[in-house]
């Protein structure tokens, strides 16, 4: 209760000013932010505050959206924190913690291929 009141008291929204942070090319910023997230997956009240902040699991599941070692392996740990949680799969809902289940099997550097293909005039 007491972290959760303490998390409470960043003001209106935390998830969504996390969110943000983690959105901004400062990989420092990106960094403390998945720490924070880390941290806050542990929790109940921590998942339901990630699942209720608009686009926030939608990012965290885009492995595109890090670059740079340390990064991906912050945003890792959050998935690996989700992925094992007792109470994740209820409060993230079966969409998304089959999705989350599996960003973790797949490892912190898989990344989805992408199909260019080019049509050469003549």
């Amino acid at each position: 209760q007491q972290t959760r009141d303490w998390f409470r008291c960043i003001g209106a929204e935390p998830m969504k000013k996390i969110l943000l942070l983690m959105r901004q090319p400062f990989s420092q910023l990106q960094t403390a932010a998945y720490s924070v997230c880390g941290a806050l997956a542990s929790w109940r009240w921590g998942q339901e505050d990630m699942r209720s902040c608009p686009g926030f699991l939608e990012f965290l599941i885009n492995s595109e959206s890090v670059s740079g070692e340390e990064l991906v392996y912050s945003r890792f740990e959050v998935i690996s924190v989700l992925a094992n949680s007792d109470t994740s799969q209820e409060t993230l809902g079966a969409i998304f913690y089959t999705k989350i289940r599996e960003q973790f099997s797949l490892g912190p550097y898989h990344v989805k291929a992408r199909y260019v293909v080019e049509v050469e005039n003549n």
